[in-house]
């Protein structure tokens, strides 16, 4: 019996346009597949391995390479993306020939993006070297040799044994700039880089903090400065260098009073602590350091006190007349006592209450910097008196026989013509007890030398005496200064995230003594200033955002905020340091490399367009969404905007003659043609300008040279901001025909210049070249000179 049957129709074939292949998810491969959907589009970079020109640079006994099989594959990859005809591709070979290079790729876990794109493009640069012998470099001393020129040698070193399209397309130059913040050294080297990391701005608040100059010697001032959240002492100090006149190799100490005790800051302190905790006022005082004094300086932190006298002994009650000066407790300097033995019988009952008497605190705190050679009492004295006159009144009483004469005299004025101290100096500890490591402190003695090395905290302890002296607290004096940010003249209202990310990047900062650099000129660590800048600019230029912070060897944290930045037009001039160009460094994103969700349970996904391969301000192929094996097109480009971007990709727009060419011959060339992109413009070149004549007489080409003069003309272009008025002696060269010939005029504005010639006139052209909303075409008509 024959078996049942039915007609079944056939599977129409699946097929896919150009760029929307997609790339399968083998196991937490998320990270690559980003990846490499970003490099499949970058424009250079595909034509040179759909072309097989990298065939030509293959370097197989490259020993840091793959053999040339990392090259290979990744061409396949292109060949196979481009196709158009998968709707999905698995990339399982790629990551098999990755692992073999880099063990931490094994396996499935998920990894970083930015790490597997580095490790890539060094793997293919390895692979494509045309170096085949690297010979050793020496290193050599170039810091006597101008910035230019230490510049160009290193990198023609760099290039001796580092030349590939990897190296051409995707690499600049870093100049990095240490300055010794003890002798003024400066030191400037100049390195290669591949991308660039920029760190993410923190949101900002405003810190008010009262500087006091050294040892007193000016009143105190208030200035406010803006700070990032969450930002240490290091950063405050920085700030407070940008806005008031002290200078290296002098320093700031930090500190504040809460609840009548010395509060230290030091790197520990937040920010973010100060403003949703804790509202006491914050104190800056210039301070001496050992570069500065030449020596070893002793800092202290000091608060006053009142040492009110007592109607009589705490234990027997009797009155001060009747017996001898009291003594206090050398604890809570509160208790007083007739003797030994009155203290010995209040004992029991004053050690249950001894750790909460403190005597009364008035003033402000204060930290006192001296050289360890110029550290006495005298000198200590001084000193707290200039701080002290500040937030404290005190008058010293004059003898009884000339008080109706005399009235209060100010201490500052009577106390120089007596030896007498009116205040004494007792260690403390931080929380203003007696008791200093465990050991009742002794009051300093007022005569001889005076080790206070080990103490950190004293207590300046005023004898009060209504018959000597009268002491009253009083509000802080000091003045209102407006604190103007002196380092950043170079941020505007209307710049985007990513353009304050850069200026983050490029902005001067102090190394900590952790990274301490070995001055040349001190034969010593020294604390430096280092600066980072571009010198030179890639072609294709990748930007990092960091969104990650580190603690220890794994990700401790990852910053969500939104970053803005331009999908066109990346103006990179502010930015850039180097020597000056041709034309204005504008960039096109590309690309975008985007990581979703916690550090746990991230995804990664792309966004990419192909530019076009001729003129990089045009779209070939629309912006895409790639997430793993699906690739779809995008409605609306503001999506590429996103508050997950990572990596951004940016292509240098450049102005060619080629851009003038007509669109139509373009495209009737290179719809056929497989070759190079560099064969193709040469092809294009002989198919659109036109053969010179040669001159018999001379036997060289034959080339006419005229001037325009030009009366006020307006050139405005939006892209390059060119405002030009009587551009004298434009020197154009041209044939006798319509020729598209390059042009620069003596402003800097170039263009390609035509001429035709029509009855009754002469006219030439000349073509800034930017997009049609921004191209201003400039025609001069009767020119003699072209007869």
């Amino acid at each position: 019996m024959p078996r049942p049957t039915c007609v079944v129709s056939p599977q129409p074939s699946l097929s896919t346009k150009r760029g929307t292949t997609g790339l399968k998810n083998i196991g937490n491969t998320c990270f690559i597949n980003s990846v490499l959907q970003v490099l499949a589009n970058t424009t250079p970079l595909k034509q040179y391995f759909l072309s097989s020109q990298f065939k030509q640079d293959l370097n197989p006994d490259n020993p840091l390479g793959s053999g040339g099989k990392l090259a290979l594959q990744f061409a396949q990859l292109n060949d196979i993306l481009w196709a158009g005809d998968r709707l999905c591709y698995t990339p399982s070979d790629l990551k098999r020939l990755v692992a073999q290079k880099a063990s931490q790729f094994n396996g499935f876990a998920q990894h970083d993006a930015q790490e597997f794109l580095s490790f890539l493009l060094d793997g293919l640069h390895e692979d494509l070297n045309r170096v085949k012998i690297k010979k050793y470099v020496e290193e050599a001393n170039l810091d006597h040799l101008p910035d230019v020129e230490a510049a160009r040698i290193t990198w023609e070193r760099y290039k001796a044994r580092n030349d590939s399209f990897i190296v051409d397309e995707f690499q600049g130059q870093y100049r990095s700039q240490l300055l010794c913040l003890v002798c003024n050294k400066v030191s400037v080297t100049f390195d290669p880089y591949m991308y660039i990391s920029v760190p993410i701005p923190k949101p900002k608040c405003q810190v008010s903090v009262i500087v006091f100059p050294w040892n007193g010697e000016k009143s105190p001032y208030k200035v406010t400065v803006s700070l990032p959240k969450g930002s240490g002492v290091k950063v405050l100090c920085e700030e407070l260098f940008n806005v008031t006149d002290v200078r290296r190799p002098r320093s700031f100490e930090i500190l504040q009073s809460k609840d009548g005790k010395c509060v230290v800051l030091d790197n520990k302190w937040k920010t973010h602590s100060y403003f949703h905790d804790d509202k006491s006022p914050i104190y800056a005082f210039e301070v001496e350091t050992e570069s500065s004094a030449g020596e070893e300086v002793i800092s202290v932190y000091c608060i006053q006190r009142v040492l009110e006298s007592r109607k009589s002994c705490f234990y027997c009650k009797k009155a001060p007349g009747e017996m001898p000066a009291y003594k206090r407790c050398t604890v809570c300097h509160v208790a007083n006592y007739c003797n030994k033995e009155c203290q010995a019988g209040d004992w029991p009952d004053h050690k249950k209450e001894c750790k909460n008497l403190t005597p009364k605190v008035i003033g402000q705190p204060m930290i006192v910097s001296l050289p360890k050679s110029k550290l006495t009492y005298q000198r200590l004295d001084e000193v707290i008196e200039s701080y002290a006159r500040y937030s404290v009144n005190f008058f010293r009483m004059p003898p009884a026989e000339h008080h109706h004469a005399a009235g209060d005299h100010n201490l500052l004025t009577d106390s120089k013509k007596s030896k007498e101290y009116l205040f004494c100096l007792n260690p403390i500890n931080e929380n203003g007890s007696g008791r200093v490591n465990g050991k009742i402190s002794r009051t300093l003695h007022c005569t001889g030398p005076i080790d206070i090395a080990n103490h950190s905290f004293l207590a300046v302890d005023w004898k009060l005496n209504k018959e000597k002296l009268r002491i009253s607290d009083k509000p802080l004096e000091y003045v209102e200064v407006e604190g103007e940010d002196k380092g950043n003249g170079v941020l505007t209202d209307s710049d985007t995230g990513l353009e304050r990310c850069l200026y983050e990047f490029t902005k001067p900062e102090v190394l900590s003594k952790d990274e301490s650099w070995y001055c040349p000129t001190c034969k010593t660590h020294r604390e430096a200033n280092k600066q980072m800048t571009l010198w030179s600019l890639p072609d294709t230029l990748i930007i990092q955002l960091k969104r990650f912070s580190f603690g220890g060897s794994i990700y401790r944290n990852k910053i969500d905020d939104f970053i803005s930045f331009p999908l066109t037009g990346l103006d990179m001039n502010r930015f850039y340091a180097g020597p000056k160009l041709p034309q204005i460094p504008l960039y096109d994103l590309y690309g975008v490399v985007n990581h979703h969700g916690s550090l746990l349970g991230g995804h990664y996904t792309a966004y990419a367009r192909c530019l076009d391969q001729y003129d990089s301000s045009v779209t070939e192929i629309g912006w895409r969404c790639m997430n793993d094996s699906r690739v779809t097109y995008i409605d609306n480009d503001s999506e590429v905007m996103n508050k997950d971007a990572y990596l951004l990709f940016y292509k240098r727009r450049k102005i060619t003659p080629v851009q003038f060419i007509d669109k139509k011959l373009l495209s009737s060339i290179t719809s056929e043609s497989q070759q190079p992109s560099n064969q193709i413009e040469s092809l294009l070149e002989e198919k659109c300008l036109k053969e010179e004549t040669t001159s018999e007489k001379s036997g060289s080409v034959e080339m006419q040279e005229f001037n325009v003069d030009c009366k006020d003309i307006n050139v405005d272009c939006k892209d390059i901001n060119v405002d030009c008025k009587d551009i004298n002696a434009v020197n154009l060269v041209a044939s006798s025909k319509e020729l598209p010939t390059q042009i620069k005029t003596e402003c800097g504005v170039e263009g390609v210049a035509t001429y035709s010639q029509s009855v009754g006139s002469k006219n030439v052209s000349i073509d800034l070249g930017f997009d049609d909303s921004s191209v201003e075409l400039l025609d001069y008509t009767d020119i003699d000179a072209l007869d």
